[in-house]
């Protein structure tokens, strides 16, 4: 079959289709030796602010509640937080409510109370807000509301009850905090 193109130009198109490939290689390459936090955000440190809790009357909530919610965040952030980079933006997370129902760990609230009718919620709210700061500017910005069923932590009756809710809503909140902002 003849070609309707010459030698020559088969032999350019040829070599730039060689340098492509050997420039995407070398991309791909330098890709896989910079690993993944190439492609990360980074964090000098994580803040969980519980002020407005704290705020509407509920300051020991405010403070039992902050390191766990720190401890779930930061172990789904933990690659992306440097506190040795001082250049490194700040990630400020604001928790204005908590609610944990008062009704835990029967989800379906039994055959009388199909589609909710009942009236007796089982989920726990996180309601927060996560700022990106650089130095004392917001970078961004946006709402993020965590809601999961109350027998997401395990049964009701095994005591701290409360305590394991909060920390699995901690947990549930930084995988989504990592979602939108880290890796």
């Amino acid at each position: 079959m003849k070609s309707w193109m010459s030698r020559s130009s088969e032999r350019r198109i040829g070599s730039g289709l060689r340098r492509m490939a050997l420039a995407l290689a070398s991309v791909c390459a330098a890709l896989l030796i910079a690993g993944p936090a190439a492609a990360q955000a980074r964090f000098n440190r994580v803040v969980i602010d519980t002020t407005p809790v704290a705020d509407s009357g509920t300051r020991q909530l405010a403070e039992n509640i902050r390191p766990m919610l720190a401890a779930g965040v930061m172990r789904a952030m933990q690659s992306s937080v440097d506190p040795r980079d001082r250049n490194a933006p700040t990630l400020v997370i604001t928790v204005k409510s908590l609610q944990l129902a008062a009704f835990g760990g029967n989800d379906d609230a039994g055959p009388g109370f199909r589609f909710g009718g009942g009236g007796l919620s089982s989920t726990d709210y996180l309601d927060t807000v996560v700022s990106v700061v650089q130095g004392r500017k917001v970078v961004s910005s946006f709402p993020l509301l965590i809601h999961q069923p109350s027998s997401a932590a395990g049964p009701w009756f095994a005591q701290p009850n409360e305590d394991r809710r909060v920390v699995q809503l901690g947990d549930t909140l930084g995988q989504w905090v990592r979602q939108k902002v880290g890796s």
